[in-house]
């Protein structure tokens, strides 16, 4: 009986080491990938390309759940985000684009739900727009 544990720890034994040589191998692949996509959401974050930034840390947290940085950075660029979406609505809204306004908005509040300033916005620009149609409507009679 004693031969038999022995022969199977034998067998295990050279599996093992496979089994640890392959899990050393395929993590060292995963950062690489990972830093690489990390890479390119700073690349984008750069040239202010907030929307790709944010799904460029997303796919990169993806794959490292655990990394308090990424999350730290992925909050940060779509807060950022969120901010350049509330301009671009802004500017839409002088320019009585309302319905684009309000998609450009509701993306806002997508990246960033605390942006209370893009969830007043977003009622300021559909009153706008109300308004805008009844006058529209009234100078056409």
């Amino acid at each position: 009986m004693k031969n038999d544990r022995h022969g199977w720890y034998r067998l295990t034994r050279p599996f093992m080491v496979f089994l640890m040589l392959a899990a050393f191998v395929v993590s060292g692949c995963v950062p690489k990938e990972v830093t690489k996509i990390e890479a390119q959401a700073r690349e984008y974050e750069a040239l202010e390309d907030y929307d790709a930034a944010v799904a460029h840390y997303t796919r990169a947290l993806q794959q490292t759940p655990d990394d308090i940085g990424m999350k730290a950075r992925l909050i940060d660029v779509k807060q950022k985000a969120s901010l350049q979406h509330m301009r671009t609505a802004l500017e839409l809204m002088e320019n009585r684009f309302f319905k684009e306004a309000i998609e450009e908005l509701q993306v806002s509040i997508a990246f960033y739900p605390g942006n209370y300033r893009a969830i007043e916005l977003i009622d300021k620009a559909r009153r706008m727009k109300e308004s805008d149609y009844y006058t529209q409507k009234g100078l056409a009679r």
